[in-house]
């Protein structure tokens, strides 16, 4: 029976690429590329009524079978795909953010189900309290051969926060681990023991010294990058002056909206909040 396969090399995900440039997940009896004898392929759920399985390489593509054309543009390694005799389609990888703009967006949203999945196995190997093998129980859990210690994927909660000063003014964050000239929206992580608007509340103070009102939940979306995921607020400045966290931040500015700096990529939920608020009447 054939199965989506979501296949990763660290954060390179590999997809099939048709004659008309579109991609897709390898849908195949049998794993497409790479498998060893001490391969784990984890069950995940169905997409389109067909199973999804994923599992990890440790080597490139171009490592597993001979490139038949140079490599295109932005990074792809390309390969002709094995399980697709007969036809053109080949095989190429591409990083788990990249394939938001190559894959339908319900692919793209159970490869990073896969990537997460990946992650937590990959780190619980060994039980936390004494030491043991980590077998599964389930296809989501696992439990200590030892001690009977059971754990499960665990996701890091994260606040960010469309914050705008009258109708026109938003304002918009240059971090320090951005890769691009960007400008994004302050957020960060949920600590213990705070609500989520708590969160946004310390959040916001602790990167510019400013005060807000009016939080209101937006939108949540999974943040495979590895383990999170981002809610989404909105809210109102409401006093202080920018005081900038350096250890964080490169800057912290008010931006009319006729006069943004370079917005967030479309993927991200920072982007549907500016754009959610360029688009209100």
């Amino acid at each position: 029976m054939n199965s989506y396969y979501f296949v990763f090399c660290k954060d390179e995900l590999l997809l099939e690429q048709q004659p008309d440039g579109l991609c897709t997940v390898p849908l195949c009896e049998e794993p497409p590329i790479g498998v060893k004898p001490w391969t784990t392929i984890l069950n995940v759920a169905t997409l389109d009524d067909m199973a999804v399985k994923t599992y990890a390489i440790d080597t490139p593509l171009n490592a597993h079978t001979v490139p038949t054309q140079p490599l295109p543009e932005g990074g792809e390694n390309s390969s002709r795909s094995a399980s697709s005799e007969g036809t053109s389609a080949s095989l190429i990888s591409v990083p788990l953010r990249q394939s938001y703009y190559k894959l339908p967006l319900q692919f793209y949203l159970m490869a990073g189900k896969c990537a997460e999945l990946l992650y937590w196995h990959h780190n619980t190997q060994y039980c936390g309290i004494c030491g043991g093998p980590m077998k599964f129980h389930t296809d989501i859990s696992k439990r200590c051969e030892h001690c009977g210690k059971e754990v499960w994927p665990q996701v890091s909660p994260a606040v960010i926060v469309r914050i705008t000063r009258g109708e026109d003014e938003i304002l918009m964050a240059r971090a320090r681990n951005f890769r691009g000239d960007f400008y994004g929206l302050i957020a960060g992580f949920v600590e213990t023991g705070e609500t989520l608007e708590e969160a946004v509340r310390r959040e916001v103070h602790e990167e510019t010294g400013l005060e807000i009102s009016d939080i209101r939940y937006f939108d949540s979306q999974p943040w495979p990058y590895p383990s999170g995921i981002m809610v989404g607020f909105t809210a109102r400045y409401a006093g202080g002056q920018i005081r900038v966290q350096r250890e964080e931040l490169k800057n912290v500015a008010w931006f009319h909206r006729d006069h943004l700096p370079r917005l967030p990529e479309k993927l991200s939920i920072a982007r549907r909040l500016v754009d959610d608020w360029l688009q209100a009447d």
